[in-house]
């Protein structure tokens, strides 16, 4: 039932009868003032009496555009449910064949309400190390791979996260096999095996996935706060684990067998009764819910959780100073609070985070920002559960607020001050009433796997009847709860964290499990004083005031009337002049109310010439800074807009409800285009944010890694390193005297799509565009400007190099592999071979040998010129880079046996698989435009490309695919390995090199082949294995080995259409042109 059809009163006065005030800001005197805005406690409810006995007679309340069905139940034990069917429902379907015939996707996750807050305290990342573990088998499945393998054949992945008190699992897959993947999902939580032999491989992947967060921040701070709890609070852990916790511990110290301590907690918790599971489908809802019947043999026990008791934590310091890894200056300021998750029909946090972190005009953001004080901040719940909720206030400091700390804190108190002074505001909790109602009206359909996620971990936080709502709608003014989470917000209860690199001689404690460094101490008692006396003192003058009322809220949600005839899904070209290309696509499939605009202004000016990119990068960074507190609200009312720089020139892009989107482009548009004020607190801080981010944004291997590849490959690359010296030498003078106008030769070529017409597309936004920018209709560039790639020589060649952190234990390899230009079938059969080898990649170089928790492969496309590229993240103390790269090349050995011996229906349910792919689920409208837009910037125009894919995928061989592996791996082989390595001693380390393999000799479990799997490697192997042709100088191989390609461009004809033609009818597909390639 939609919401509407629930609460019709609401409905009303929300979006169409609501009286409107004149008074642009609101009246700060509390909750004096009336509004029939409310959501009827008859209704939405969540007290038990309320509550339906049979929870099949649970309406969930949805939105009024959705068309899917949906059903709560709970099996015989235990185990809550919801079900969600895609389509028609035919509620006394029995047959096993209901479902329509598409190549959409299903998906199903199964949430356990245990985590690592029950770890016993022997073994620190237990609940984690168990869902590790869930997936290497059960009684019914017990090869490792079965379930990970049934769902690559058709299309599918899955996914686990464990946290404090939830552990998820889910997957997706095409929807026809959804029956088959429950079966393996399901048996997993009956009856795991728990294997001894997985017991080592999977310890290592843990290990791996607490070694690649060593270098982040936000990971080490929170282990940090956990460690600094009271002894013996559940949240008082070490929650990730690594080997030593794992394995080495329990055996030796402790004398525990860490598999029986698996059973245990797996027996103990893992019951129905403590479990929910989401399940979408194509099928009908009876079909679905003979589906999970199998879930009934799911044991179900009555569990006690030891946390739900805990006390809200404490912090026995109310200062920390912390030395990070990444060069950046924070000020967190937290409070650790009573569980909010109760509150959630008045939502008292989201209240007061939307006024504490809004950022427009007298707000507490605006003022610390003119201040030169802050870059960014943010305010909210981090973390809430079901023991407490820890509320933030992030400031990202710069250098001069990094001194001022203290007066950021006492502005910080001013502002609650101010609140306490007005009280809750009915207005405001009323505004926001209506732009939760708005988004959830108005929200697009998720892909069906972050569908079931997000509404999985729902059904544990909200009533049945909110499982969809809950996060969104407001549905009780309740201002005792507003002001109740106010006053915990006080100087003595907050812990303040004071984060930089200046701290690095006084961070002389380190937390045992990320190595974090700080310094735990109080703040001086005449610094809470005077905070105090700022929170006491509302009457004194304040630069705060409550935001205005918001100017951007649409009214009206109409689908407008296309008045251009074009085909369905296929942009047309309703302009075409030597100066500009104007694209226009009406969505006729949701009727989204939204309207989406692409504009990209090219011109030669910026080519090869880094300083002129980089001022103008800094210009349109600096306006969409300074702006912000201008157009926040617009972003509040679902209007947002985003100005980039490119070596060609600048993109804009808007998105968001028509109604109000004409008024923020012509702003914005007026802005951009003409000198902007300069004041030097903001010049300073934009300056000071862009080179830090410029100087360390390789400071993860990863980045670093990627990179240099890019460099390799592409002609014209800026370097992050290059922009930030010239970052550095742009003084306030160049901002000031700097015109985008001056950019002369211009070429104009956007896209306009969503609930627009064209008529409005022309005389309205492209009109407004060109006058601002003062764009004749001339011609003003002859070539647009073409990125160009480097073609590799034949051979196979290393460069190597040291991880830029010193500390970072983590090394990183990407083997790339170029192969030429090609067809647009050749570029599907490298996507082909990407989808099979994806599965077996992970199986074999993660899960069995071990070599890294993160690794991927992928087909990549440069300016035309394809290739394919391996990455393993790895630790420095465990492999070497050689090493790695040696793993793969025995990877690509291992898999042309493994391709050659596939059989035919293997090859087919593969490549019937990525077709169904191509073929998938109808995209909301905002994918749909960007995939358009994709096409519009690689000028290749192929807006059919799926359809088209899937015609040529059907005609596809294993001959041809085996053909094209050859010339790619072996025969022809253009090969650079970039490899980054990290320091063995960057972290302390106490467990040995071990490299435990105990399936390395058995037969591979893919019901494809036999063959066996790949082993790890000899001494010998590494020792006599051919050597890499070394690479020390890029530029320098590049001038005497590589050569520049031509640009290359895959093309098909395009529709036209002048939009004040007369309809004719649609051209056929036909009329849309076959695809060719063009050499420019």
């Amino acid at each position: 039932m939609g919401l509407s059809d629930v609460t019709k009163k609401l409905r009303r006065t929300t979006i169409g009868d609501r009286r409107e005030d004149s008074s642009d800001e609101y009246d700060t005197s509390g909750d004096s003032s009336d509004s029939d805005f409310s959501y009827n406690s008859d209704s939405c409810s969540s007290s038990g009496d309320d509550r339906p006995k049979d929870p099949r007679d649970t309406i969930v309340i949805k939105a009024e555009a959705d068309e899917r069905n949906f059903r709560v139940l709970t099996l015989s034990n235990g185990l809550r449910c919801l079900l969600i069917s895609n389509g028609d429902d035919d509620f006394s379907s029995t047959s096993s064949n209901s479902a329509k015939e598409s190549n959409e996707k299903g998906a199903a996750c199964l949430t356990v309400k245990v985590g690592s807050a029950c770890d016993p305290p022997q073994v620190p990342g237990l609940a984690h190390f168990l869902e590790h573990m869930l997936f290497m088998g059960s009684k019914k499945f017990p090869d490792e791979n079965e379930y990970d393998s049934y769902l690559s054949r058709y299309g599918g992945h899955c996914n686990a996260t464990t946290d404090f008190e939830l552990t998820k699992y889910f997957f997706t897959i095409t929807a026809t096999q959804l029956d088959g993947a429950l079966d393996r999902f399901c048996s997993q939580f009956i009856s795991p095996l728990l294997k001894k032999s997985a017991v080592n491989r999977e310890a290592n992947a843990v290990d791996s996935e607490w070694g690649e967060g060593l270098q982040k921040d936000s990971e080490r701070r929170s282990e940090l706060y956990y460690s600094l709890f009271q002894p013996g609070h559940p949240w008082n852990k070490f929650s990730c684990g690594n080997k030593k916790t794992l394995i080495e511990d329990p055996k030796k110290t402790h004398k525990i067998d860490i598999l029986a301590a698996l059973r245990k907690f797996h027996e103990t918790y893992y019951s129905a009764s403590n479990m929910f599971l989401c399940v979408q489908s194509t099928e009908t809802l009876d079909r679905i819910e003979k589906m999970i019947k199998r879930f009934e043999k799911i044991p179900s026990r009555k569990i006690t959780l030891p946390f739900l008791n805990a006390s809200v934590p404490h912090i026995n310091h109310n200062f920390i100073k912390y030395y990070p890894v990444k060069e950046k200056n924070k000020l967190l300021v937290s409070w650790y609070v009573p569980s909010q998750n109760k509150h959630y029909l008045s939502k008292p946090d989201d209240y007061l985070s939307s006024l504490i972190g809004h950022q427009g005009k007298g707000s507490l953001a605006a003022k610390l920002k003119r201040e030169g004080y802050i870059s960014k901040l943010n305010a909210g719940i981090t973390d809430s559960n079901v023991v407490f909720s820890t509320y933030e206030v992030s400031f990202t400091l710069t250098d001069i607020g990094a001194d001022k700390y203290q007066e950021v804190l006492a502005y910080l108190f001013q502002y609650l001050a101010m609140l306490k002074k007005v009280g809750p505001n009915k207005k405001i909790f009323d505004e926001m009433t209506k732009l939760g109602e708005i988004d959830f009206e108005n929200e697009g359909i998720d892909e069906p796997i972050d569908t079931v996620e997000d509404l999985c971990e729902n059904m544990t936080l909200f009533a049945p009847e909110h499982y969809l709502t809950g996060p969104y709608i407001f549905y009780e003014w309740n201002p005792e709860h507003i002001t109740a989470l106010l006053y915990n917000l006080v100087p003595e209860r907050m812990v303040v964290t004071l984060q930089g690199k200046r701290f690095q001689n006084e961070c002389t404690s380190k937390e045992k499990w990320m190595g974090a460094k700080y310094k735990a101490e109080m703040l001086p008692q005449w610094l809470l004083d005077k905070l105090r006396i700022k929170l006491d003192n509302p009457g004194m003058i304040s630069p705060f005031k409550l935001p205005p009322k918001n100017p951007f809220i649409a009214k009206n949600f109409e689908a407008k009337d296309c008045d251009v005839d074009s085909p369905p899904a296929i942009p047309i070209l309703i302009r075409k002049e030597p100066n500009q290309k104007v694209w226009y696509l009406k969505d006729e499939t949701f009727e989204d109310p939204e309207a989406y605009i692409y504009i990209r202004v090219f011109t030669n000016k910026l080519v090869n010439d880094i300083k002129t990119f980089t001022l103008l990068y800094f210009y349109t960074e600096y306006v969409m800074y300074k702006t912000e507190e201008k157009y926040y609200q617009a972003s509040l009312a679902g209007l947002n807009h985003l100005v980039d720089a490119g070596i060609d020139g600048w993109v804009l892009h808007f998105d968001g409800y028509s109604d109000k989107m004409y008024k923020l482009f012509k702003s914005v548009v007026k802005k951009y285009s003409n000198p902007v004020r300069i004041d030097k607190n903001y010049f300073n801080a934009i300056k000071e944010k862009l080179v830090k981010e410029y100087k360390t944004g390789l400071n993860k291997p990863d980045d670093y890694a990627e990179t240099i590849r890019a460099q390799f490959v592409q002609k014209d690359l800026f370097l992050p390193l290059d922009i930030a010296k010239c970052l550095e030498q742009i003084q306030i003078q160049d901002l000031k005297e700097f015109d985008p106008k001056s950019l002369k030769g211009f070429f104009v070529e956007s896209l306009y799509g969503g609930n627009v017409v064209g008529e409005e597309v022309l005389q309205d936004y492209s009109s407004t565009f060109f006058k601002s920018l003062g764009i004749g209709t001339e011609k003003e560039i002859e070539n647009l400007p073409q990125d160009r790639a480097y073609q590799l020589p034949y051979g196979r060649y290393r460069y190597h190099c040291k991880n830029r952190n010193q500390n970072d234990i983590n090394s990183v390899v990407v083997n790339y592999y170029q192969y030429e230009i090609v067809s647009f079938r050749d570029v599907l059969i490298l996507e082909f071979l990407e989808t099979v080898m994806s599965e077996q990649y992970f199986n074999q170089l993660r899960t069995r040998l071990q070599l890294g928790y993160n690794l991927y492969l992928t087909a990549t496309q440069t300016s035309g010129v394809t290739g394919f590229e391996f990455t393993i993240n790895t630790q420095a103390n465990k492999f070497t880079t050689k090493e790695i790269d040696i793993y793969i090349e025995k990877f690509l050995q291992w898999f042309n046996r493994y391709l050659n011996e596939m059989t035919s229906s293997a090859f087919s349910e593969h490549l019937d698989s990525l077709v169904s792919d191509k073929l998938s689920n109808i995209m909301p409208a905002d994918e749909a435009m960007h995939l358009m837009w994709r096409e519009i910037l690689s000028q290749e125009y192929i807006f059919d490309r799926d359809r088209r894919a899937a015609d040529i995928l059907r005609d596809i061989t294993k001959a041809d695919v085996l053909e094209l592996y050859a010339k790619l791996f072996k025969t022809s082989v253009r090969k650079i390995s970039i490899q980054v390595e990290g320091n063995p001693y960057g972290v302390d380390v106490s467990e040995p090199k071990d490299r435990e393999d105990d399936s390395s000799h058995s037969k591979s479990d893919d019901h494809v082949t036999t063959i066996p799997h790949m082993k790890k490697l000899t001494r010998e192997e590494i020792v006599s294995w051919p050597t890499l042709t070394e690479i020390t100088n890029i530029p320098e191989f590049q001038k005497t080995k590589c050569k520049i390609l031509p640009v290359y461009r895959m093309k098909c004809e395009v529709v036209t259409r002048d939009c004040t033609d007369p309809p004719t009818a649609a051209p056929s597909s036909r009329t849309q042109g076959n695809v060719r390639g063009t050499a420019i």
